[in-house]
């Protein structure tokens, strides 16, 4: 084997390499991971149509990170627009959310489902609330600067937001409903509700990118006709449209019992 032929075999094992572990999987969390307090800021782009959250830390799994202040996109859900509308009301509000992470074509998203609204501790009150050692006015001891750096990276959860949180909508979970997932003219998909045997048109729900839409439609490129799937996900509402979270999904298969 000539020196030439073993560079090119190289090359390509690289590459092959390269296309089943690129270095972006390294960077996409898994789908499903669950967020317990993250503490960031909500940031939007296009006229407030896309949401992103940036974490004040890293989130990791076991086999990659997201690094402090990288902006993760946001699905729509109830909670978004709850804190859309706490953003635009106090635009250095912070938040706390609670949800899961979501995983599509390389790319995460975060599906939030509970969150509390945050502020920075003022570090001005901190320092004039000093310990004091003895009685005499004088003999006051200033708190370290370490110490209020920490005090400083602190968030306050605002009161008001305690009350609120139970007052949002809730979402809901739709169990073992047979369909089909179809696209959208905005390039987007949605899962279009078998209503076989009822006489009622083609009732669909917009779909949110996850994992196990990314599997489903990787099934069905491989077939020549629409695959029926049986799902169960999280239903949610959005600026008066209505979305779903896919959390399992199977293939139904007709043995010619139903037409297409």
């Amino acid at each position: 084997m000539t020196g030439r032929t073993i560079f090119c075999a190289l090359i390509s094992m690289m590459t092959c390499a390269t296309i089943g572990y690129g270095q972006t999987d390294r960077d996409v969390l898994r789908d499903g991971l669950t967020l317990e307090g993250v503490d960031g800021q909500l940031v939007c782009r296009d006229n407030n149509s896309v949401y992103f959250f940036k974490p004040d830390t890293d989130i990791s799994d076991d086999r990659a990170v997201i690094k402090a202040r990288t902006a993760i996109e946001i699905l729509p859900s109830v909670a978004l627009e709850k804190m859309a509308a706490v953003k635009n009301e106090n635009a250095s509000a912070g938040f706390r959310i609670w949800g899961r992470v979501t995983s599509y074509k390389g790319e995460n998203y975060i599906f939030v489902i509970h969150f509390l609204q945050t502020a920075a501790l003022d570090t001005e009150k901190a320092e004039s609330a000093s310990v004091r050692l003895v009685e005499d006015a004088n003999d006051t001891l200033k708190l370290p600067k370490e110490i209020l750096e920490k005090m400083q990276s602190r968030k306050i959860i605002q009161p008001i937001q305690l009350t609120k949180g139970f007052e949002m909508e809730q979402d809901y979970i739709l169990v073992d409903r047979t369909g089909f997932i179809r696209s959208d003219p905005n390039g987007g998909s949605v899962f279009v509700f078998d209503c076989l045997g009822r006489n009622l048109e083609n009732i669909s729900i917009a779909l949110m990118p996850c994992y196990t839409l990314q599997s489903c439609k990787s099934e069905q490129q491989g077939e020549l006709e629409e695959i029926r799937f049986k799902v169960s996900g999280i239903v949610t509402r959005y600026k008066d449209g209505f979305y779903l979270l896919l959390q399992r999904a199977n293939r139904v298969y007709s043995y010619g019992n139903f037409t297409r």
